[in-house]
């Protein structure tokens, strides 16, 4: 399975974004693997505001392309640790956390740490 970063999900889902193409291509060849977290909907929702998107219409859009997958107390945990060793924000802490290894996202940080295989969105 492989974990979908909000980038990706936004690049998929707002009628323009220069990610789209790179995105369709990885949705076209991953969509049977993809799963989220709750934590990607908290984030989708924070950033739906701030792009002028409607939550809900992104809420729907990840959960129709990607399967949610529940919480388990130890990623927070582990997204805590995270925050301090490798100079993450939350989010990013809490969805390498509850990526179990495999995301797919345009943020060149979870490149950097040895146990992520990141799927690469952008291609620059």
């Amino acid at each position: 399975m492989i974990y979908a970063d909000v980038d990706f999900i936004l690049a998929l889902a707002k009628k323009k974004d220069w990610l789209k193409t790179n995105a369709k291509n990885l949705y076209d060849k991953y969509n049977e693997e993809l799963f989220i977290s709750p934590i990607c909907l908290i984030e989708l929702m924070l950033v739906a505001e701030k792009i002028n998107e409607d939550s809900l219409e992104l809420i729907q859009f990840a959960l129709k392309i990607s399967k949610l997958v529940g919480d388990n107390t130890d990623d927070y945990l582990l997204a805590c640790e995270y925050q301090k060793e490798y100079g993450l924000g939350v989010f990013d802490s809490l969805h390498i956390a509850k990526c179990k290894g495999k995301i797919i996202s345009s943020d060149k940080k979870f490149q950097n740490i040895p146990f992520i295989e990141t799927i690469t969105l952008n291609n620059k």
